[in-house]
C-alpha cells in the first residue's frame, strides 16, 4: 500500500474506534465527508479481511413479546415495527455501513 492508501486506512480506523458517525468524525476533523466515503469504499474492497459484521448487544429477554425488530449498536437502539416497508430496512442498513 502506498503512503496515501495508509494514511486513510489510519484514518478510518480512527473513525470507527471514535464510536461517531462517518459526517459528525468528518466534521471534527475537518474531513470533507464526500472524500472520506470515497476512500472507505475504496480501502474496504482492497481488504478481503474487512468485516461487515459489527458487534451486537444481546439484551436479556423480558416478559413483552414483540415481533419487532430491535437493532443495538454503540449505545442506540432502532426498532423496526413488523411489517415495515423492506425499502425502510434496507436503507437502514446501508446508513449503518453493512453492506447488502
Amino acid at each position: 500500500m502506498n503512503k496515501r492508501h495508509l494514511h486513510w486506512q489510519n484514518i478510518i480506523e480512527q473513525w470507527h474506534a471514535s464510536g461517531l458517525g462517518p459526517v459528525e468524525y468528518c466534521r471534527q476533523n475537518n474531513i470533507t465527508p464526500s472524500t472520506f466515503y470515497q476512500w472507505r469504499q475504496k480501502l474496504r474492497g482492497n481488504d478481503a479481511n474487512t468485516s461487515v459484521f459489527k458487534p451486537v448487544e444481546i439484551l436479556p429477554s423480558s416478559p413483552k413479546v414483540s415481533d419487532d425488530l430491535i437493532i443495538t449498536m454503540s449505545g442506540i437502539t432502532i426498532t423496526i415495527p413488523q411489517g415495515s416497508d423492506n425499502t425502510l430496512l434496507a436503507n437502514l442498513l446501508q446508513a449503518l455501513g453493512v453492506k447488502i
